[in-house]
């Protein structure tokens, strides 16, 4: 791993740690007016599989932005389709599109709501473009 970031949190309390190359420790500590979602730490899909999806369905959920600051992440269901799932295999999944102003970040999900439950992650951030294929 070339950084790792840790969330401890307690209420409204986030200590923040991250360990870069050679070994060198940075650490933060933030109280915030509510409690928040470590989505842009790597838990993306995984938290909006948790939500009652359907087409059409819009929400959004707090994030904790690099500042200390609360964000929000904001995604619509726009589909439900058949998406590749391995050599051969397709799956039924939700497609889902989410915005992180934090990051400038949109994201389109292929979710499930069985594991691994994210099928699929295009994502286009600072001009770049790249996908994952979960399966």
């Amino acid at each position: 791993l070339s950084r790792r970031t840790e969330f401890d949190r307690a209420g409204t309390h986030v200590q923040w740690t991250r360990t870069v190359p050679g070994g060198t420790k940075e650490e933060k500590s933030y109280t915030l007016d509510r409690p928040v979602f470590d989505f842009n730490g790597g838990m993306y899909g995984m938290l909006i599989a948790g939500f009652p999806l359907k087409e059409g369905y819009f929400a959004k959920f707090p994030t904790l932005d690099d500042d200390g600051k609360v964000a929000w992440i904001t995604f619509r269901v726009t589909a439900r389709a058949e998406v590749p799932a391995g050599p051969g295999k397709k799956v039924a999944a939700w497609v889902v599109e989410a915005d992180s102003p934090a990051t400038a970040e949109h994201m389109t999900f292929s979710l499930t709501k069985e594991a691994p439950y994210v099928i699929r992650l295009e994502q286009k951030m600072a001009g770049s473009a790249w996908t994952f294929d979960m399966m």
